[in-house]
C-alpha cells in the first residue's frame, strides 16, 4: 500500500478524462508537437515549452528498459541543474527512482503524486528527507507498463510549482504514449555507430582503472579527492576523466555518471580493485 505521501491518482472511470476544451486544445498542441520531435534539442524544447502547460516542472528523469543494461537507463532532463551525486541519489542502484518504479507497479500502473510536506511514516522519511534535501519537491510520476520486469517507459517530474490534482494526472495519463514516443525517436534519430549505442563487453569500453574513477566520480567525488584515493596524481585523474568522456561520448561528468548507470559499467562483478559499497 502506497504511504501517505505516495498517493496514486485515480479517477473515475465513468468521467470524462478531458473535462473542458482549454484541457482538450492543450492536448492537441502537445500531440502535434510531439511528433515532430526529431532530436534531443527538439525534445527538451518541447518539454520547457508547450508540454509545461500539462504537467509544469523543472525536472524530468526520464527511464527506459536498456538492453544492454540489467536494468533501466536514466536521463535527467530540465531547467533545474542537478549535481551528479544527486542524480546517483535518485538513479543509482537501489536509489529512489527504483523505490518509485515499484510503488507504481504495486499501485496499478497510475499517476503516483509523491508529496513532501505530507505527515511521515518511519519507512519512507529518509526518501522523502533526501528528495527535501535536493529540492526536489512536489513530484509526480507515471509510465508504461512493460511485459517483463521493468516498465517500457518511466518518467518522473520534480519540482512541480503546486502539489499535483487529480487535472495534472489526467493530462499526464492522455500524453505519456506521446512522451515515450517522441523519446524514442529523439534518441533513434542521433545514434551513432559508437560504443556509447553498440553495447559491448565492460571490459571492451573503460579499462579497469577507468571503471574505478567513473565509480568514485558516481560518488561524487572531486578528482583531487579520487587521485588520493587511488594513490595517483590529479593530472592522471584528469586525463582518465576525459579519456572516460571520449569513450562513452559524453561533454561532462554528470552525463558520463548516467551512461554508467546505464551500462552498469561501475558495478560489473568482473571489476577488480573496485572501491567499497
Amino acid at each position: 500500500m502506497a504511504s501517505p505521501h505516495e498517493r496514486p491518482l485515480r479517477h473515475d472511470a465513468d468521467a470524462a478524462v478531458i473535462q473542458s476544451r482549454t484541457e482538450l486544445d492543450v492536448l492537441l498542441v502537445n500531440i502535434e508537437a510531439a511528433v515532430k520531435v526529431k532530436s534531443r534539442a527538439c525534445f527538451f524544447s518541447w518539454l520547457q515549452g508547450v508540454f509545461q502547460g500539462i504537467v509544469a516542472h523543472e525536472g524530468l528523469v526520464c527511464a527506459m528498459p536498456d538492453p544492454g543494461a540489467r536494468g533501466l537507463c536514466f536521463d535527467w532532463l530540465g531547467s533545474y541543474p542537478i549535481a551528479e551525486e544527486h542524480f546517483t541519489e535518485l538513479c543509482g542502484r537501489n536509489g529512489i527512482l527504483h523505490h518509485l518504479v515499484a510503488v507504481w507497479r504495486r499501485g496499478g500502473c497510475v499517476p503516483l503524486a509523491v508529496g513532501v510536506t505530507s505527515s511521515l511514516d518511519a519507512a519512507m522519511e529518509p526518501m522523502v528527507a533526501t528528495l527535501r534535501r535536493m529540492d526536489l519537491t512536489n513530484a509526480m510520476v507515471h509510465g508504461l507498463a512493460g511485459l517483463g520486469e521493468h516498465p517500457a517507459a518511466f518518467f518522473a517530474f520534480f519540482k512541480l510549482p503546486a502539489p499535483v490534482c487529480a487535472r495534472d494526472a489526467r493530462m499526464l495519463e492522455l500524453t505519456v504514449p506521446y512522451l515515450h514516443s517522441a523519446w524514442l525517436c529523439a534518441n533513434n534519430c542521433e545514434r551513432t555507430a559508437s560504443a556509447s549505442v553498440h553495447r559491448i563487453e565492460t571490459r571492451e569500453i573503460l579499462t579497469t582503472r577507468e571503471a574505478q574513477v567513473l565509480e568514485w566520480v558516481e560518488r561524487g567525488k572531486s578528482n583531487h579527492e579520487i587521485a588520493e584515493i587511488l594513490s595517483i596524481s590529479r593530472l592522471t585523474v584528469k586525463n582518465h576523466v576525459q579519456k572516460i568522456l571520449r569513450k562513452l561520448d559524453v561533454q561532462n561528468r554528470a552525463q558520463a555518471v548516467a551512461r554508467g548507470i546505464a551500462l552498469n559499467l561501475t558495478r560489473s562483478d568482473a571489476l577488480s580493485g573496485r572501491p567499497p559499497a
